[in-house]
């Protein structure tokens, strides 16, 4: 004997079944991402502020502050050790550019500012890998019902 159940439990699997519309989908993704965002930077400068890796903090953050004093042009023939090819240093070089911009704030010191600065870039990196599965399940499960709902998981 199949009993109804009370208060209408069993009509979650009926919503469950509703394809997630494109308009939800994309306020989904949105909403994840900058909750995802904002998490990742509560975690990086709220619950565990410590500079992590020192090695590379530290490296990173020399590298931003003499690719804002001086430019890229001289960079590797003036850093000494420097083992990352040049796309990256130009994340560095604006984030050194911010930096010396935000000195006054982190009371007159760029070294200060940039190191504060120097875990964004990898942080929006995450978030657009986030975004880059959430666009990739949804292409490739087409327009099955659940793309949506499944790339959202995918992201998350």
């Amino acid at each position: 004997m199949n009993l109804p159940h009370p208060d209408g439990a069993d009509r979650i699997s009926v919503v469950a079944k509703r394809p997630l519309t494109a308009s939800a989908a994309a306020s989904g993704i949105a909403i994840l991402l900058i909750v995802g965002l904002l998490v990742r930077l509560t975690i990086a400068y709220v619950l565990l502020p410590g500079p992590g890796f020192e090695s590379d903090i530290g490296t990173f953050t020399a590298w931003a502050h003499q690719l804002a004093e001086t430019g890229p042009g001289t960079f590797y023939a003036s850093a000494g050790f420097a083992d990352y090819p040049p796309g990256y240093l130009y994340v560095l070089w604006l984030i050194g550019e911010l930096g010396f911009l935000l000195a006054p704030l982190a009371d007159g010191s760029a070294a200060a500012a940039i190191e504060a600065l120097i875990k964004i870039p990898p942080m929006l990196a995450d978030i657009g890998i986030g975004l880059v599965l959430y666009l990739l399940v949804r292409s490739w499960r087409g327009v099955r019902p659940d793309a949506n709902r499944l790339a959202l998981i995918a992201a998350a």
